[in-house]
């Protein structure tokens, strides 16, 4: 449920940084569904354009950079992702139990039966969380980049670093949100390292002969989770520069975002001057964060 929700954000995040850049939206075509032939990118297009609808005119004549083009492809994967962790909690995870698995009973065995098994080991869960893990690095990625493609004033044709005044001496201040990239980069890094894939640990995790292999699942699921909070943040800080980047070229977010930029506003409002931007960071994070995890 909080890997939906997550590419569900991850759509409006994207789009709000696809507009902010003026991209062509030749990018997220409608034709590109049959196109491409599969039915989560399919399903990632049809986000992104949910989102774009009625959006303003203006945008760039020529293609935009590699990172904007592969949105599609790289949420794509990530819808690819949720329906192999959605499968394995249907399919797979309703089979456990612990160690015996009782069946019910039926016929030729009217008491039921009890199997000796490998217990909570689960061979289907495991690499569905690492993928979901290697997702969200990947999606870090893409905030990282596309970050810093806004900032660049020669990449974007937007005002250098989104700066509100002409210069650095301006009386309104210039509002520096040229940093924030780093702070993206250490959590994509810190995804990166949470996504490595999870082996069966190679030590016997017990003394009684028979609980010789440890569970995989737990592993994978705390390394999913970790690569889940990074992503939070590095969400929080792209649509911090997306609504900037709106904000210093006097732009409405098309309908379907404006709630969305409304939300991240009331948590880190325009920049005009200088200010520590750190805790109103962690706060959008922690609002994003929330939202994944409500009821």
């Amino acid at each position: 449920m909080a890997a939906r929700r997550r590419v569900r954000l991850a759509e409006k995040v994207f789009a709000l940084s696809i507009e902010a850049f003026r991209a062509p939206l030749e990018h997220y075509d409608p034709a590109l569904d049959a196109l491409w032939g599969d039915e989560h990118e399919a399903a990632a297009l049809r986000g992104l354009r949910e989102f774009l609808a009625s959006t303003g005119t203006g945008r760039r004549n020529y293609q935009a950079p590699v990172s904007y083009r592969i949105v599609p492809r790289i949420l794509g994967h990530a819808h690819r992702a949720l329906a192999s962790a959605e499968r394995a909690a249907t399919v797979s995870l309703a089979s456990i139990s612990d160690n015996p698995v009782y069946i019910p009973p039926g016929d030729g065995h009217p008491l039921g039966r009890c199997i000796s098994t490998g217990g909570y080991h689960n061979a289907m869960a495991t690499p569905s969380l690492d993928d979901l893990a290697a997702i969200w690095a990947d999606i870090c990625l893409l905030c990282d980049r596309h970050a810093s493609k806004l900032l660049n004033g020669k990449v974007s044709l937007l005002p250098d670093l989104l700066l509100t005044g002409r210069d650095w001496s301006d009386s309104d201040g210039h509002g520096n949100v040229g940093y924030v990239p780093m702070a993206i980069t250490g959590y994509l890094e810190q995804a990166k390292l949470a996504a490595q894939r999870t082996f069966i640990p190679g030590t016997e995790s017990a003394g009684a002969g028979q609980d010789d292999v440890a569970t995989t699942v737990f592993l994978a699921w705390t390394k999913e989770a970790r690569a889940g909070r990074c992503l939070y943040a590095a969400m929080a800080m792209l649509a911090v520069i997306a609504s900037q980047a709106l904000h210093v070229t006097k732009r409405v977010a098309p309908p379907a975002l404006q709630s969305f930029v409304a939300d991240i506003r009331s948590i880190v409002p325009p920049v005009g001057g200088d200010r520590v931007l750190g805790p109103e960071l962690a706060n959008l994070a922690e609002l994003f964060t929330g939202q994944v995890f409500e009821e």
